[in-house]
């Protein structure tokens, strides 16, 4: 299963190193979502990510920036591509109707909520978790499908068993920035499971 961490919306002290850190424990991609993020807000914390890093990375805002990273997300604030991108695309969706009308333009898709939220208060599970199993096992295109909302330590067996492609996982995990001891610890229970 691939392995997505998308970062807090806010500012979080010594992000370019957490993110760092993500990468050397081996998570596949890491999703730069600042949507209340300036231009130069944006700029200036994705010229301080190692450029190595960047390559494995998706902008959600600001595709002006799409020279400084390998990937590009789409969502209903930006649902256009840029002209002539050819980068990874991913995109948000939040219901099976539109699984199917991306499935065959994008490299990966985040479906959510599947659990109640850890970083958005509120936002709750939407699905069926025995219809979605039902729907993605043995189907070719679960590759593509990542679980999102409220994904972690606790239940990420459960999405394992549900059939999902990956994970894409934002509280669960910079909740743990106290301590890069901590942090690392839980990153690596993830990908043990996620193996």
């Amino acid at each position: 299963m691939k392995f997505v961490v998308i970062t807090q919306p806010a500012f979080v002290r010594h992000e370019e190193q957490w993110i760092k850190i993500l990468f050397d424990e081996g998570v596949d991609f890491v999703h730069f979502r600042k949507p209340d993020f300036s231009k130069a807000e944006i700029l200036s914390a994705l010229k301080s990510i190692d450029e190595n890093c960047r390559e494995k990375m998706a902008v959600h805002e600001h595709f002006e920036f799409s020279d400084l990273v390998g990937g590009l997300h789409l969502n209903r604030r930006n649902p256009q591509l840029p002209d002539g991108w050819e980068g990874r695309v991913s995109v948000s969706c939040h219901s099976l109707e539109e699984l199917r009308k991306h499935v065959d333009n994008v490299d990966y898709m985040f479906l959510s909520p599947i659990f109640n939220s850890i970083s958005k208060q509120g936002y709750k599970s939407a699905f069926d978790h025995l219809m979605l199993k039902n729907v993605l096992n043995g189907n070719p295109c679960s590759e593509k499908i990542f679980a999102l909302g409220g994904v972690g330590l606790n239940n990420i067996e459960q999405v394992r068993q549900m059939g999902f492609g990956g994970v894409a996982i934002l509280g669960d995990v910079w909740q743990r920035t106290s301590e890069r001891r901590i942090f690392v610890t839980h990153i690596r229970k993830l990908i043990d499971i996620l193996k």
